[in-house]
């Protein structure tokens, strides 16, 4: 039997985490916590290079701090 999954988002007091995740698991459902998500979303961003590099960048510094080109 194929069945559709529904994200949901709830706020859940701390003392009621641990009843919220038996049950969770008593249906077979997944639990994640805000900080797995951010964590997945970190590692699913691909690695990307700064466009300006560290000499580049103070350059400008002195550029603008002290007129130097």
């Amino acid at each position: 039997m194929k069945t559709s999954t529904e994200k949901m988002y709830v706020n859940v007091p701390q003392q009621d985490v641990n009843l919220l995740r038996k049950v969770a698991e008593q249906y077979g459902w997944e639990v994640t916590d805000r900080n797995t998500l951010w964590d997945n979303l970190r590692r699913s961003l691909p690695a990307k290079e700064p466009d300006i590099t560290d000499k580049e960048i103070m350059a400008e510094v002195r550029a603008v701090r002290y007129g130097e080109v």
